[in-house]
């Protein structure tokens, strides 16, 4: 197979035309005109399908490919050739009577919202009228526009003017409020009217306005401009409405406000209906390497980039796969090529960030585990929207939160509960980025708090030292997975690691090696440290005595001994961890 990289692509007519590599999904276009009979969910009844998936997935490049075979060639009505360019060579078009049924057959309304994501509501709202505002060009132009309503006139008429709309009055914004929600409802109309056929609604990144207008405090406005439109184009607009298609990352309406959209019929990322849609499976992914001059490579691509599960499909990254395949090529050494984190780099993953802030032991605990390689199990999340979760205030929030953006995949749903991992290792790698980032001397109230433990530990403050070392440890994430007890603890104190400020750790010294050192060169004063991790329900007499035979130990092999031949005043900590809790004595 030639491989011809179609990284960043999202037309469907240019990656064709280009003849870049397409993973052919066109069979799934039976599914949405419901005429697929093994589909148990997908039948002609619905007509307003909304998939949610990970950032990067392919949804843009989905409704791109729908919209290229269902749109009328508007300047030739009838005539297919255009269509057939481009689908001649998929598995679709093999189903004659499907094609002649349904290709170039609509007139095809397509919107993407990406950019509807200010700070603030007016200047939101100001962008969304002006991608509206395009769908309109070129209406008046039509022969047959004259013959329509006034009505629909009128409302080409207002958005071919759109930049003389002043929203900073109370009638310009009550009049484009107006006109945004009954855009979508009244162009269908008007392409009907034009056109003799039903339209085709597509709208890429549905979720992006209210995502951001939780995040900035206007849901409740933007909710009834977005939710409006919405309703009066999905629902009862059947007359008009053939099918439409949306697509984003997560659930944005609430069913109490936004009741005109319980029309919607959801495929989500733990639905089995249309699971291969947008995505490779692994057998594609294998499909796209064999025969190719990479085909040795293909065990370290999946590897690394292998697997979210849904609902029982192992699915790739779109964009990680044919980026890795791309600088694959320019590989001369199998043995030697390393894999990129090319889906990971597409957001600064902050989302990641949220957790550090929660103070929630348990959660820190169950995302180690995660970073270890382990499966958690959190509740069931079906039907929850970003706004019931937002602000992100408890661990499961997060998880929610991170499983539709991608972060974590389910591996299986137990009664009302989901068994979560994080699901290859980009993903993994964006959880260590951002610990190696927030657990680090640059963060300044992290430095500031390791400083207040150091003193602490050279001051012999016990009790303090131990409320410190809780605040911190509570949140922490050890990127190595290995011992996040000590890691945490030498994380910290290397901080102030200079050459009159020594941190040692396994550092052979008396009769074996220590777990920790700390000696501060100027003050000529030296803490020896012994750690000990214990199970979080072991009791409180028998944690003192497990802390004294940690301090007997740094006794007993002597762990002193270089300090003290350097004249050194030294203190000796047995540290005993309990899952995020520690008990501090000292000797």
């Amino acid at each position: 197979m030639k491989f011809q990289a179609n990284c960043g692509v999202e037309d469907f007519k240019t990656l064709i035309e280009t003849q870049c590599t397409y993973v052919d999904k066109s069979i799934f276009l039976k599914d949405i005109f419901g005429e697929a009979i093994y589909s148990s969910r997908c039948s002609s009844d619905i007509s307003v399908f909304l998939f949610l998936r990970p950032r990067r997935f392919g949804k843009t490049l989905t409704l791109s490919m729908i919209e290229h075979f269902c749109k009328l060639d508007y300047e030739n009505v009838g005539n297919r050739d255009k269509a057939r360019a481009l689908f001649e060579n998929l598995e679709i078009y093999k189903d004659k009577e499907f094609c002649n049924k349904h290709m170039a057959q609509y007139p095809v309304i397509s919107i993407s919202l990406k950019g509807v994501d200010k700070s603030e509501f007016t200047d939101s709202l100001n962008n969304l009228a002006e991608i509206i505002s395009s769908l309109f060009d070129n209406i008046q132009q039509h022969e047959e526009f004259n013959s329509l309503p006034e009505r629909l006139k009128y409302t080409v008429e207002y958005f071919n003017h759109i930049d003389k709309v002043d929203i900073f009055t109370e009638k310009g914004l009550f009049d484009l409020k107006k006109y945004i929600n009954k855009s979508l409802k009244d162009l269908s109309q008007i392409l009907y009217l034009l056109y003799k056929r039903k339209v085709i609604v597509l709208i890429d990144e549905y979720d992006t306005p209210l995502l951001r207008a939780t995040e900035y405090g206007y849901y409740d406005r933007m909710a009834e401009v977005i939710g409006g439109m919405y309703s009066a184009a999905l629902k009862g607009n059947g007359e008009y409405l053939e099918k439409a298609v949306l697509c984003g990352c997560m659930r944005v309406f609430k069913p109490s406000i936004n009741s005109g959209l319980n029309n919607l019929c959801y495929f989500e990322i733990h639905d089995e209906s249309f699971n291969t849609f947008i995505g490779f499976t692994k057998d594609e992914v294998r499909t796209l390497i064999q025969g190719t001059a990479i085909e040795s490579y293909e065990d370290k691509i999946l590897d690394y980039y292998a697997a979210y599960s849904f609902r029982g499909a192992q699915m790739l990254c779109p964009f990680s796969v044919l980026n890795a395949m791309d600088d694959a090529f320019f590989s001369s050494d199998v043995n030697n090529f390393k894999c990129k984190n090319f889906w990971a780099n597409t957001s600064d993953n902050e989302i990641i960030d949220r957790f550090f802030t929660l103070n929630d032991a348990e959660g820190a605990e169950q995302l180690q585990q995660l970073v270890d390689g382990q499966s958690i199990t959190i509740k069931s999340y079906k039907g929850i929207t970003y706004d019931d979760i937002y602000p992100i205030d408890s661990f499961e929030d997060l998880m929610v939160l991170l499983m539709y953006t991608g972060y974590v995949t389910a591996l299986a749903k137990e009664h009302d509960c989901y068994r979560v991992a994080i699901p290859n290792k980009e993903a993994l790698y964006c959880f260590k980025q951002r610990a190696d980032i927030y657990f680090n001397a640059n963060n300044t109230s992290w430095y500031d708090k390791g400083l207040e433990l150091k003193n602490a530990l050279f001051d012999g403050d016990t009790v303090k030292a131990q409320n410190i070392i809780y605040s911190m440890f509570a949140n922490y994430i050890s990127p190595d997975g290995k011992n996040a007890d000590g890691s945490f603890l030498l994380s910290v104190l290397s901080m102030f690691s200079t050459s009159n400020f020594l941190v040692l750790s396994g550092k052979e010294t008396g009769k074996d090696y220590s777990d920790l050192s700390l000696l501060d060169m100027q003050l000529a004063s030296c803490v020896i440290i012994q750690t000990r991790k214990v199970p979080s329900d072991v009791k409180d007499n028998e944690i003192e005595a497990i802390s004294q035979q940690a301090l007997a130990q740094i006794v007993e092999n002597d762990y002193i001994s270089g300090a003290r031949d350097c004249g050194f005043s030294i203190i000796k900590y047995g540290i005993v961890f309990f899952g995020k809790a520690c008990y501090i004595a000292k000797g």
